[in-house]
């Protein structure tokens, strides 16, 4: 499977203003709350626990997060 099959330009987001991992996460979702119809604390909480699984870093300021939302 690649990539473009499941995820848009307009999924991928560059420069963004934030200035800690706090902030980050928060821009983070944010923007897929908006994008899915879910509410910004779901979200937030299902990203987080990803993120205490490990680094989802995948070098040169590069990362990934992936997660599924029940609807």
């Amino acid at each position: 499977m690649k990539i473009k099959a499941f995820l848009s330009p307009t999924d991928v987001t560059i420069d963004v203003d934030a200035h800690g991992k706090a902030s980050l996460l928060k821009n983070l979702s944010s923007r897929a709350a908006a994008a899915l119809g879910l509410s910004v604390d779901a979200v937030a909480t299902q990203i987080e626990r990803r993120d205490e699984l490990g680094s989802t870093g995948i070098g040169g300021g590069s990362a990934y997060l992936m997660r599924a939302f029940a609807r």
